[in-house]
């Protein structure tokens, strides 16, 4: 058993910083179970559902608790600095490699400090947590400590990965699970893992059907045009616009919005379900200047009007994935889409954006194309997205990033996916 140490200094900014985050989380009238005391530090794991999740876990864990961070937090000019003295978190590079930052864990739990993990590494799209892999079992009982299993409810509807903005409404914490290291040394990684699937598993949707709890303001559809860019009533590629909580598709006059329980609500000229035949829902003329510039335009077969296809993302994206790879299947080496005026930038030693270029991207099945940089999609070991519209991957050795205004980060994501043969795994879902 490993004893307890956590430095003064970091007991005092933790005990303040709790007091902080119970204000904070006030507007969702958040509530939440207390970790247990267990004589040993503790790896707590969560799933990953808002950009306050940090502060969520912290209101359950009365003992000092590390966090892992996106090093980009501690870029930001105006909270970076205090986050990094204060709360002295363990970063992690998105689209890099995560080694340092295991390390990093394992030597802290094994100076007898406490870690808190969200695995998934990323917010969700749609709302299901995100199945982990065996590493992380082997990781955990590595550590040689308690693992403690958290899960969240509620806080899909706070906050989606596409959107900048909460929402006001409920999120509550709930401990699922306290694990000693001595039963953890009992069990196999692959016997740990199934417990953290099992413990933190959320399905917002499903949960939501139940509970109908209400979300107010916070422009919850801005951004999704970026992710969801495919029409589900027409078939158009990159005519999805979205405005506060409306969204729509300028090819085909779909029209909607997110509810106050966040499900998708509105009608659609022509509606069907969109596994249809085409025949049935739309007339698509695509072309080979449509394909070049990323639209496939579509037009409603009738003028009446019928609910939307989907009244949730995980729906949506399910399907639109299953639309995209065989679009991409059938299009062979031709240009796919083209992504208009993105910036290209890399990190310099000091971590900070040193833009490179801006200029369209040309994407192909396997390779993604800008002036005259090309990146072949095999070449990239790691590539992960923030928000709906910022992409962060390596090649040759370099750390780039790549945004837009107008920019798709989904797009690239999901090609790389299917060059890597890693579309259909489960875990490595973008």
């Amino acid at each position: 058993m490993i004893n307890v140490d956590t430095p003064v200094r970091y007991r005092v900014s933790y005990a303040i910083g709790r007091l902080i985050c119970r204000g904070l989380a006030r507007k969702y009238e958040f509530e939440t179970d207390e970790i247990p005391e267990t004589g040993e530090p503790y790896i707590l794991v969560s799933n990953h559902l808002t950009e306050s999740d940090q502060i969520f876990a912290m209101l359950g864990s009365p003992r000092p608790i590390y966090f892992v961070c996106g090093e980009h937090l501690l870029r930001n000019k105006l909270y970076g600095k205090p986050l990094k003295l204060l709360a002295v978190p363990i970063p992690v590079e998105k689209g890099k490699s995560s080694l340092s930052a295991v390390r990093e864990m394992i030597r802290r739990v094994r100076a007898g400090r406490s870690v808190m993990i969200f695995p998934e590494g990323r917010r969700s799209y749609h709302g299901r947590t995100l199945p982990q892999p065996e590493a992380l079992g082997k990781f955990i009982r590595q550590a040689g400590c308690t693992l403690v299993t958290y899960r969240l409810t509620g806080g899909f509807f706070v906050q989606a990965r596409w959107s900048r903005k909460k929402r006001r409404g409920p999120v509550k914490g709930h401990v699922v699970g306290v694990y000693t290291s001595d039963e953890l040394k009992a069990m196999t990684p692959a016997q740990i893992t199934e417990i953290v699937n099992r413990d933190i598993r959320s399905d917002a949707y499903a949960e939501q059907r139940k509970l109908m709890w209400t979300y107010e303001g916070g422009d919850p559809a801005e951004g999704m045009e970026k992710y969801l860019f495919k029409c589900p009533v027409c078939g158009a590629y990159d005519r999805m616009w979205a405005k506060g909580d409306e969204f729509g598709c300028s090819a085909c006059g779909m029209k909607g919005r997110i509810d106050e329980h966040g499900f998708l609500v509105g009608t659609a000229p022509g509606a069907k379900h969109p596994d249809a035949p085409a025949s049935d829902t739309a007339t698509t003329d695509a072309t080979d200047t449509a394909a070049a510039s990323g639209t496939a335009p579509g037009s409603a077969a009738a003028s009446d009007t019928a609910p939307l296809p989907f009244d949730n993302t995980y729906d949506w994206t399910r399907w639109m994935e299953k639309e995209f790879d065989r679009y991409v299947e059938e299009s062979g080496d031709k240009l796919l889409f083209t992504e208009k005026a993105a910036t290209l930038f890399e990190k310099d030693d000091n971590y900070k954006d040193v833009d490179l270029a801006t200029c369209d991207v040309e994407l192909y099945r396997d390779r993604m194309v800008m002036g005259e940089r090309v990146f072949r999609f095999k070449e990239i070991p790691s590539l992960t997205i923030i928000y709906s519209d910022v992409m962060f991957f390596t090649h040759g050795g370099v750390y780039y990033g790549m945004k837009g205004d107008l920019f798709h980060a989904w797009k690239c994501a999901r090609l790389w996916q299917l060059e890597q043969g890693i579309a259909d795994d489960p875990t490595r879902e973008i």
